[in-house]
């Protein structure tokens, strides 16, 4: 009967260890995929940012474009008439190329962040972030392009 006793003892002591482990097991299991969908959210509002600081850039860039675009035009137009054969009309079309020049700025505040926060390190496709580097190089190339 004794042995039979602590058979029963070793059995309930084992299932009772079997449900902590099993409690344990699924606490961290609940907890690592929590932290992923966070980490996942985190990853997409920081792109979404990304994303619109970058068309914003873009935006700069294709004005800046189009006023150098027609500072080229204005160029060409008095290399090919005289002084004295210079239209009012064709001048007055080019009255902001004249009276000023186009800066060029951008913004990096999002990009800034990403670096800042360690969620880079979390995307995965290295592709997309090796896009995100050159996208923000070739705006400064393009800033120092502009202010020379």
């Amino acid at each position: 009967m004794n042995l039979k006793n602590t058979f029963r003892e070793s059995g309930k002591l084992f299932r009772d260890v079997m449900v902590v482990v099993v409690g344990i097991a699924i606490t961290f299991s609940l907890n690592n995929w929590m932290s992923n969908s966070k980490e996942r959210k985190d990853i997409q509002q920081y792109l979404y940012a990304l994303k619109m600081e970058l068309e914003e850039n873009l935006n700069n860039v294709e004005n800046v474009a189009r006023y150098h675009k027609e500072a080229m035009y204005l160029c060409r137009y008095l290399n090919e008439y005289k002084p004295e054969s210079y239209q009012i009309d064709s001048i007055a079309k080019y009255n902001l190329i004249i009276n000023g020049t186009k800066s060029f700025s951008y913004k990096t505040s999002a990009f800034e962040m990403l670096k800042m926060s360690g969620t880079m390190r979390l995307i995965k496709d290295k592709e997309l972030l090796s896009k995100i580097w050159n996208s923000y190089q070739a705006l400064e190339a393009t800033k120092s392009s502009n202010d020379y």
